[in-house]
């Protein structure tokens, strides 16, 4: 996958964002340098990334169209707020078979999701927080939009991780990993959203069968974050290559970015069973300790408690 950085204007202030807050000029669009990398790593799906990425629908239409010129054909994903759903927007989405997931937020206006039923590839995130520990927000959406629109949607839990520029009071606890995982059992158990809990296992399963030895999460060799320069980043959420590593931007020859390798070398890591799906988890995490312990405890629910 290749992750291509857009910008990170958003016409949201979600506190609980993981994106750096502070305003970053969008580079100059240098589509060879992107083809280029695409076609030399074998890149089969680009997922475009922002701040919001449906402010840069123009830009996004232009970088389509130069890769579509070059006869460069790949999956193209997006995730989104949704405000920014319109015909237009929506009809330029699906012709370009563009897979669109929402992002939800507690002030979505729930419109977005007739824009969304249009479509034929789309899901449902929700990020999970210390304030968000339970689904039924999550749940009760996805009941509406299967009536309204006669759909079943996907619809996935995404879990916070302790990034510099996420406050200290969305981050989880040993305590509030417990109370999440008492509530997939109680859903498991009353049998309420058993598609929720088999999209988290598939999501898991295709990680794990994309991992990479001694590879940190999101950073391979055919999973690479860039701007729309061309120049790798340190990942999605770290913009600012020269202000994160050193001697970064080189395409196509590089090497693991350093950081993203922090703990994915450690023989702890090296000797768990979960590794291929947690990956060393997010290197930008200011809680890894915590973040291990719940991809161990998710492991063991997912894989032991409801496998069969």
């Amino acid at each position: 996958m290749l992750q291509i950085f857009l910008g990170n204007d958003c016409n949201f202030s979600c506190s609980y964002c993981l994106q750096p807050k502070d305003r970053l000029q969008t580079k100059t669009l240098d589509i060879d340098r992107i083809a280029f990398f695409i076609q030399d790593r074998s890149i089969e799906e680009i997922r475009f990334w922002g701040g919001e990425p449906l402010l840069y629908i123009d830009l996004i239409k232009e970088i389509i169209s130069g890769l579509e010129v070059r006869n460069i054909y790949t999956r193209r994903t997006m995730v989104t707020n949704g405000s920014l759903l319109n015909e237009n927007i929506t009809n330029y989405l699906k012709d370009k078979s563009i897979f669109t997931c929402l992002s939800y937020h507690a002030d979505m206006d729930t419109q977005c999701l007739k824009w969304l039923a249009r479509l034929k590839f789309k899901s449902i995130n929700y990020l999970v927080t210390k304030q968000s520990l339970y689904l039924w927000d999550l749940i009760n959406l996805k009941n509406q939009f299967d009536r309204t629109f006669d759909q079943d949607i996907y619809v996935l839990p995404i879990y916070v991780k302790a990034t510099p520029s996420c406050p200290s009071e969305y981050y989880l606890t040993e305590k509030e990993i417990d109370y999440h995982i008492e509530h997939l059992r109680l859903l498991h158990k009353i049998g309420i959203t058993p598609r929720l809990l088999e999209t988290l296992r598939g999501q898991w399963d295709q990680t794990a069968s994309q991992y990479v030895p001694l590879s940190g999460k999101c950073m391979s060799p055919w999973h690479v974050s860039i701007n729309v320069s061309g120049e790798v980043l340190p990942c999605h959420y770290a913009q600012d290559a020269n202000r994160q590593e050193a001697n970064f931007g080189r395409i196509p020859d590089f090497d693991l970015i350093p950081s993203t390798q922090r703990y994915i070398n450690t023989q702890e890591c090296q000797e768990c069973e979960v590794l291929p799906y947690c990956q060393g988890n997010c290197h930008l995490s200011l809680t890894h300790e915590i973040d291990c312990l719940f991809a161990k405890k998710l492991y063991n629910f997912l894989y032991r408690e409801i496998a069969n």
